[in-house]
């Protein structure tokens, strides 16, 4: 019941945060509606502990130093794109770096790369700084809104754990430099669909994928899953915009209509995937006078399809992220470290990832037996503190019916 509480309160604040952050813009006539709405999204599926001011503080930050080193990118290279993209996939990498491998709350760092990208208007020159000053502001106003709700209207409690992990990295961890090395691919197969089709809007399929690889990459929110998920979320979506959006006329109505959707992403689906649902919300394009064209509703679903079909790609190649590839990888790993370097940090992580992964195997079809994988898995903990290495290898498991192919 305490779980379900606290769920609960979570789902509550996230949902009235990303309402708040609809009205706002809408209230003061900014053609932008989204962006700090998407910023609710990205934070509040990350933390579902809850917040604090000082979180709120360090995503603010966060927020600012990719405005200004974007910025900055962008009055280096005013005439030359190529260049400018190829510096910004660089740094977008090395962020992402940083996000993967700090043991605290990613968002600070996600939210520099994004907004590194998002203060890119796709390569028009317009005022482009009002646009970039704009995003900002939004962005930040988005980080207010939701620490503001979770810190003193809802009143989270915060993980005790979160002032632990204050500044902690695991550097050189292998999962983590593969999984930035995703991204950097990620981005420029992104930026190969957007120049080579002319793709309308095709620059937020480079900034939705890049940023969200991150959460894509070694982890449970796979592609493949995430295409169920925002399947579910496009008919809902297009059953909303039908039925639901055009007798919307009041300020209530639309708030009613906002938080009953986000809560439903919130409190009924798995916060992992949470974020992918809540993306159909950004698709309806909500402004003061809304213009209701299906096609263009349809071609901006199809846009965030788009950048879901990037990501199920990169789950396959060019690294094998299986289950059950990686659980022997990391089994074959941690047996070297406990032999070689037992007191490396490294050797937690591997023990963690092991477990995660042992937990995801499909074993009627491997047939080995949950209960081998876990007992194993015990037996691995027990030995960081005995460094008794013998005994991991006195188990009869069948480790090599995990090396089949599923395909």
């Amino acid at each position: 019941m305490i779980v379900t509480l606290s769920k609960l309160r979570h789902a509550i604040a996230a949902s009235l945060s990303i309402t708040l952050a609809y009205l706002f813009p809408l209230y003061y006539g900014i053609d932008d509606t989204s962006t700090a709405a998407i910023t609710v999204m990205v934070i509040a599926t990350a933390d579902s502990l809850g917040s604090s001011i000082q979180k709120g503080f360090y995503r603010v930050i966060g927020t600012y130093i990719g405005a200004v080193v974007g910025i900055t990118l962008i009055a280096l290279f005013p005439q030359d794109r190529f260049l400018y993209l190829i510096v910004l996939s660089i740094l977008v990498t090395i962020v992402l770096y940083f996000a993967r491998a700090y043991r605290g709350d990613k968002t600070i760092f996600l939210l520099t790369a994004m907004t590194m990208m998002i203060v890119f208007d796709g390569g028009k020159v317009d005022d482009i700084f009002l646009y970039a000053t704009q995003k900002t502001i939004l962005t930040v106003i988005g980080i207010v809104i939701y620490t503001f709700v979770s810190v003193y209207v809802i009143k989270l409690k915060e993980s005790k754990n979160d002032d632990k992990n204050i500044f902690k990295f695991v550097w050189f961890d292998i999962e983590d430099m593969k999984g930035a090395f995703i991204s950097f691919l990620v981005f420029w197969f992104s930026v190969y669909l957007w120049m080579d089709f002319e793709i309308v809007y095709g620059y937020y399929i480079i900034i939705l994928a890049t940023s969200l690889s991150l959460y894509t990459t070694y982890s449970v929110a796979k592609g493949s899953t995430l295409l169920i998920v925002y399947t579910f979320s496009f008919i809902f979506a297009i059953f909303s915009y039908i039925f639901i959006l055009p007798n919307i006329h009041g300020w209530w109505s639309l708030s009613v209509f906002l938080f009953l959707y986000s809560f439903v992403g919130f409190y009924f689906i798995n916060q992992k995937i949470t974020l992918f649902y809540l993306l159909g919300m950004a698709t309806f394009l909500i402004e003061n006078e809304m213009d209701f064209n299906f096609a263009i509703f349809l071609y901006v679903l199809a846009i965030f399809y788009l950048f879901l079909f990037v990501l199920l790609i990169f789950d396959f190649f060019p690294f094998n992220q299986s289950s059950e590839h990686m659980f022997l990888k990391l089994k074959d790993r941690f047996l070297y470290m406990v032999e070689k370097n037992p007191n490396s940090i490294h050797l937690k992580e591997t023990l963690r990832k092991m477990q995660f992964h042992s937990a995801k195997i499909d074993y009627d079809y491997f047939g080995v037996k949950k209960d081998d994988l876990m007992e194993f898995c015990r037996a691995c903990e027990e030995c960081l503190k005995t460094k008794d290495i013998q005994k991991l290898y006195n188990y009869n498991i069948d480790f090599d019916r995990l090396k089949e192919s599923k395909f």
